[in-house]
């Protein structure tokens, strides 16, 4: 069980841990429909994890897209304050190279306000992985000239000011199958500057392996370890 090892290694660390549990919440249940089953399953859940020292909070929501997925994310939100209060709860919003509310149909902007007005989350994280998402180019600064982040960053940080919301960001440390580069530190470094230029109060490293990821385990310990200043 992977909660229970992160659990495990959270509590001996002394880290807090915000749990994803998708078998019972987060958007991949697809035959949840009334409220009386999503606030059974958030007291539940709340229940079984209360005892935990190392618990932060609960992660709601990988990237709700439609409206009526932000609407939900806001009821698990609700739910969660009512049965775990004083916790974190966590919903990521959705990058603008998703197929829904991009900058080419101009719904993006209006599609932050929206999560930020429904969900009305403590904080706010998002990501985006300018290397290998939209056009590629062999260049890295060209690559990252024709990037929409800028645009992502600009409108999470206009937003998040208005209602004076902290945000988070996930940088890219994997290389995305379609950029044809390894990336290298220099990079992934870039990415957390800018996003502490937009004003980010928090930084996530996004490593997932998965279809659309090419990863080297030992690649990925021995740059993060000098990243942190060791010797891999």
């Amino acid at each position: 069980n992977t909660i229970a090892k992160a659990i495990k290694v959270c509590n001996e660390l002394g880290l807090k841990l915000i749990i994803q549990d998708l078998s019972r919440f987060g958007g991949f249940q697809e035959s949840i429909q009334t409220d009386e089953e999503l606030e059974r399953i958030v007291k539940e859940v709340s229940e079984e994890y209360k005892g935990e020292k190392c618990l932060g909070g609960f992660y709601i929501w990988d990237e709700p897209c439609r409206d009526d997925a932000v609407a939900l994310a806001a009821k698990y939100t609700d739910y969660f304050y009512k049965y775990a209060p004083g916790l974190l709860n966590l919903a990521i919003l959705i990058p603008s190279y998703n197929s829904l509310f991009t900058w080419n149909n101009g719904k993006f902007p209006d599609y932050v306000k929206r999560f930020l007005d429904t969900i009305q989350p403590p904080v706010v994280s998002f990501d985006y992985y300018p290397f290998g998402v939209g056009p590629v180019r062999d260049d890295t600064d060209e690559q990252l000239d024709i990037s929409n982040m800028w645009k992502d960053l600009a409108v999470m940080r206009k937003e998040c000011l208005e209602r004076d919301i902290p945000f988070w960001f996930y940088f890219e440390t994997i290389r995305l199958n379609r950029y044809p580069k390894e990336l290298t530190n220099p990079m992934i470094t870039s990415n957390i500057f800018y996003a502490l230029l937009y004003g980010a109060k928090g930084l996530q490293s996004f490593g997932a392996t998965g279809s659309n990821a090419s990863v080297d385990k030992e690649l990925e310990k021995r740059r993060f370890l000098e990243m942190n200043g060791e010797k891999g």
